[in-house]
């Protein structure tokens, strides 16, 4: 009987729709950190400090309170999931319009030389020349 007792409820390891909908938004919210910390150039370590300021900031969110998305997290969901999709949208441009490339070289301060590669291609959504 005391296993039974102890033993988790099924309403315990089959989330409910009300948790599911509340895990997929703490989700969206850490996509929208990352993708706020890629778009300004911030760096990662600032998203360990977010999370920990957003509950404060907003102490009857328990969608604040339940982030999880510091320095390690942030550069993951950035390197695999933005990066990579931002890639695939890019390359999709690419097949279908014109476009060069500007191809540059930097050194960085351990001397490492780290290539950079640039497109450029007319957006006709925004009626504008794009570099990505």
């Amino acid at each position: 009987m005391t296993k039974v007792e102890n033993a988790p409820k099924i309403t315990e390891i089959i989330p409910s729709d009300k948790q599911k909908k509340h895990t997929a938004l703490v989700k969206i919210a850490e996509l929208n950190i990352c993708m706020f910390l890629q778009e300004h150039n911030l760096p990662f370590l600032l998203a360990e400090h977010l999370g920990k300021c957003l509950p404060h900031i907003c102490p009857d969110s328990s969608i604040a309170k339940s982030l999880a998305c510091s320095r390690t997290k942030a550069s993951y969901i950035t390197k695999e999931c933005l990066a990579k999709q931002q890639l695939h949208e890019i390359a999709d441009v690419l097949k279908q319009t014109k476009f060069s490339r500007i191809i540059d070289e930097t050194t960085d301060i351990f001397t490492e030389k780290s290539p950079a590669l640039v497109v450029r291609y007319y957006d006709e959504k925004s009626y504008a020349a794009v570099d990505k």
